[in-house]
């Protein structure tokens, strides 16, 4: 018998969420030129962090055959979200993880 299982997350305030990274990367003032080369092979970047409460819920739904399970459970979790600069153009999102 096959056995199908999916996760799946939904915040409960996506907006609220992409509006403040995209603060966190719009307010951030460069300490230095992010294209600066530091040596021949390496070339610095500037970085900008916050870490923020996000709430949701997980859901969990099993099937096996023709009976389904569906289990949901609300989270909040903190997360940290990292932005980074290569050049002079805008910050952009380059990785988020939960901090639980």
């Amino acid at each position: 018998m096959r056995t199908d299982f999916h996760i799946s997350t939904f915040i409960d305030e996506p907006a609220l969420l992409e509006n403040l990274v995209e603060k966190l990367a719009s307010r951030h003032q460069n300490m230095y030129h992010p294209a600066q080369m530091i040596t021949k092979d390496l070339q610095s970047m500037d970085t900008a962090s916050t870490q923020t409460f996000v709430s949701g819920t997980l859901q969990f739904e099993k099937s096996e055959g023709q009976e389904l399970t569906l289990t949901q459970t609300p989270f909040i979790s903190q997360f940290y979200f990292t932005c980074i600069c290569e050049s002079d153009s805008e910050y952009g999102l380059e990785w988020g993880v939960s901090l639980s």
